[in-house]
This record gives structure tokens, sequence and C-alpha cells, in this order.
């Protein structure tokens, strides 16, 4: 059985007939249909930096995960059947949101509380409260470093617990100075009393510090004031935990008045540097320290999770990343119920520059192109074979390849319609080449792939191995297809490219 789409004529409601033809996707695939983009189905055409996905006209709901290029050189041109990738083009799932209005970020990595707040971003929006959560978020800091996340139910109203109230009205209340003194309940200081104050004894290295007890991973409020005296070399003080900076503070001749927020890193103690030229005997002021831990963000936050439905509150990837210089999010539409990494096919239709490239050509990829978090990607050889790779560790691949060469050497005339089915369920693999089986079944193992950060692309493995050539057609699964569902969808979309 197939399924034929009908369009209304917007206007009240009539059917203008059917669309230009049935896909022939059995009714039992179509909850799995991930995408569908069509270059020649009007709906799907677009516009150069957008590829429609229609899939969800199938599925009767109101999900679509479009593909887009928003850079120009990379946008491959529009034909009337097809797109034209021409080896630096490529098209990727279209990014949800980014940090566009953010004006600061919370994220909580502790393991069994990760939760995320964007100032100016309400996050409440791609919440899920129950069931498979439907958007997932990428981080990236200031180093480069990558964690991601699956958007769970929003966060409770703001909550804080105290872990530390400072008393400097008897002494130094445990803190101390390395080439520094640490002295307490310093009164008269421009009105104001018990105040600790730093004094340098050695310009080398000198700071205050204390043993904080606070938790790597959890987020933190911290308030207090500040003095630095005018006509001294120091011209601020930062905060620093171990290997991250938590603020830089640079009024001087005054008292201010600090409020931030910050997540603990790589260990308790907790120090205070200076910045300028600091000379022996210079001196800053500090009072009224609060330190409370923020055990909820507020409803406009959300809490995250490692996989799309499992109940761990925690991140994946880079446990390096440092919550406190978040410079990027992105924020993608799930892919499924795994975000495809358990059983998939993906159907592509082609016609290429080259069958036989002088470099591999990636056609589709869910891929970071680095060890540790690769993941899925089909591949264009140098011989004219086609290659499915897959990897469960991140690193390593496991593939499936055609048994000879489907494509000549030099451009080819003709589009070619692949579909690449990999079962880890039964740990099995197979392509099909315009309906027909061209890979023996081959045996893969049954775990599960990686879950990357990098998002689904057409025509590139994020950044490398472009493709040269044209693609018409494009529908992932998250299922797997036999061999007559195979060849009734092959059947249905042949007419439109002429194969």
């Amino acid at each position: 059985m197939s399924i034929t789409l009908e369009e209304s004529n917007g206007g009240g409601g009539g059917i203008v007939g059917h669309l230009p033809y049935a896909y022939g996707i059995d009714p039992t695939l179509l909850p799995n249909l991930i995408v569908l983009v069509d270059q020649a189905h009007p709906r799907s055409t677009g516009d150069s930096q957008t590829w429609n996905d229609i899939a969800h006209l199938l599925r009767g709901d109101n999900t679509n995960r479009d593909f887009e290029q928003k850079t120009a050189g990379n946008q491959p041109s529009l034909n009337a059947t097809n797109r034209d990738f021409d080896g630096n083009d490529f098209m990727q799932q279209t990014e949800i949101d980014d940090e566009t209005g953010i004006t600061a970020h919370q994220l909580a990595t502790v393991a069994t509380g990760a939760r995320y707040n964007a100032t100016g971003l309400d996050m409440s929006q791609y919440a899920t409260a129950s069931g498979t959560r439907q958007y997932r978020i990428v981080f990236g800091d200031a180093a480069g470093k990558k964690a991601w996340a699956y958007i769970g139910g929003a966060d409770s109203t703001e909550a804080t617990s105290n872990k530390y109230t400072s008393d400097f009205s008897a002494g130094a209340d445990g803190w101390t100075g390395n080439n520094a003194t640490a002295d307490g309940n310093i009164d008269g200081i421009i009105g104001e009393d018990d105040n600790l104050r730093y004094t340098c004894t050695n310009t080398a290295t000198t700071y205050l510090t204390k043993n904080s007890g606070l938790t790597v991973g959890k987020t933190y409020r911290i308030r207090f004031s500040y003095y630095i005296p005018a006509a001294q070399a120091i011209t601020g003080i930062y905060f620093w935990n171990v290997s991250v900076f938590l603020g830089t503070f640079t009024i001087v001749g005054s008292w201010v008045d600090v409020d931030e927020y910050f997540t603990m890193v790589g260990g308790a103690d907790f120090r205070v540097y200076t910045t300028g030229g600091v000379q022996v005997n210079e001196v800053f002021y500090l009072r009224n320290m609060i330190i409370d831990e923020v055990t909820s963000f507020g409803p406009t936050a959300a809490k995250l999770y490692s996989t799309p439905s499992g109940a761990t509150q925690s991140l994946t990837g880079n446990t390096g990343i440092d919550p406190n210089a978040i410079s990027t999010i992105e924020a993608y539409r799930v892919l499924g119920t795994t975000n495809l990494t358990g059983d998939q096919a993906h159907g592509i239709v082609v016609k290429l520059d080259d069958g036989r490239p002088v470099t591999a050509e990636a056609l589709f990829a869910i891929d970071s192109n680095v060890a540790g978090t690769r993941s899925l990607y089909a591949q264009l050889e140098t011989t004219g074979k086609v290659t499915l790779y897959a990897s469960e560790d991140g690193t390593n691949y496991e593939s499936v390849t055609t048994d000879a060469a489907v494509f000549a050497d030099g451009a080819q005339s003709v589009f070619t319609n692949l579909l690449f089915v990999l079962d880890k369920t039964n740990g099995t693999g197979a392509i099909y080449v315009n309906g027909s089986a061209v890979a023996v079944t081959e045996t893969i193992t049954t775990g599960a792939l990686l879950d990357t950060y990098a998002p689904l692309m057409i025509g590139s493995k994020n950044g490398a191995l472009y493709l040269n050539g044209q693609v018409g057609f494009y529908a992932p699964f998250a299922d797997t297809i036999t061999a007559m569902q195979v060849l009734q969808m092959h059947n249905a979309i042949r007419g439109s490219f002429g194969i």
C-alpha cells in the first residue's frame, strides 16, 4: 500500500488534485519518516537558503525539520528538480534558535541536575515535560569544546540554598593569602566596618584563597562588595577557580556591589587575584560575601537530559567544557525517538559530476568528522562504490559497502536512487540501487550509534568530503525498510527523476 497526498486550494477546503506522485511509503513506516525533501515537489522546493521538509504532510502532524544553508557561498544552485552541489556546498538540519538576544548563560553541568538558563531567551518554548523530548541543544565554549543534551521540562521557580555567608567581624573567616596577608575585622573603610583586607607582600602570584566546599558542576550565585583604593597599580580583581575565570571587576575608588552567577569547575579552592601591576603593600577590601547554590533556575529555564527519553539529568560530550564561557548554542529538533542512533534507513537520489571522484565525497552525514564524536555517514568512494559508515564508540567505524562499483568514471547522465539500511536490532546492513540490493546483507554489531553533536547534513561530512553533483530527493527513516518496501518507494519516485 502507498500513500497519495492530496492538496487543498487553501481557500475553503476543496481538493484541487493529487500531488505529483505518491511516495510509495508503507503506512507502517510513516511514524518513523524523519524528513522528506524533494526538489520536484512544489511544497518542498524552497529557495536557495531553505529546502522544505514535507514529511509532516505525510505523517499528518506539524513537526517539520527543514534543511538550510545561511551562507551564500555554500548554497547549492537550484534547478527544476534538483539542487546542484559544487564541491563546497551543503545543506544541514535547520537550527531552531541560536544565541541571538541572550545576554548571559547559566549552565549547571552536575551529573544529576543539569539545567540551563539563557537570560534573554525563554527556554520553556522548547521544553518537553514528558515523552520523547523534541529538542536537542548543543553548547560551545570559547575554546571550541562541545557538550549537548536534550531539553526536558521547564525548570521550577528559582530557588537557592546558602553555602557561605562571610563574617569578617572577628577575623579573616578562613581566608588566607598567598604572597599576601588576609586580615579581618577592618573597620572605617569609607564608612564600612567588618571588612576583609588583602595586602600584597610579594608581587609573584599573589592572591587570597579559601576552600569553598562548593560542588563541581553546580551553579552558584555570589554577592559581595569590594573596594579598591585609587592611586594604586591595582586596576581590578578577578575570581578564579583552578582553571576558570569567574569574573573581573575593575571599578576603583568606591565600594562596588556585585551579584553574579557561576558554575563551579575543577576543584574547591576559590581565589581572588589582582589585575594591573600590583605592588607590595597595595590593598583591596571585601565585605558581605554570600554564596548560594542555585537549585532551580526559574520557569524560563529548562532541565537537560543525556538522551531523548531517559531519566539521567546530565550533559553528553566534552566534560571539559567551560560552563562559565558559553559562546554558542544551537537547538535542533530531535530526529525520531533516538536521534537516529538505532535502526535507520536513508534514501537519496543523485546525479554525480564524477562517479569515481579523485577524493571520496559524502552523500549525507550525522558525523562530527572528529575522533571521539563520529557517528554515521554515506560516502561515494573513488572506486565508484558507495559505503555506509557507522560508529558506536565515536572513533572506529563499521561499514556496509556495495559489492561492485555503482558508478562509472566521469559525469553521470542520469539520476540514481540509493537507499541505505542499517538494522542495529539484528546487526545487519544493506544498500539498494534503483530498488535492487547491490550489497550482500552484511553483519554489524547491535549497539547504538554514538549520539554526536553534529546536525544532519546533505553533501558534506561536517565541513569535509563535499559532494559534487545534483541531489533531487532525500528521506531518512528511524526504522529499517524491507526489500519490497524499497522497491515500492523506488517505483513511486523514479518517474520524477527519469530513472
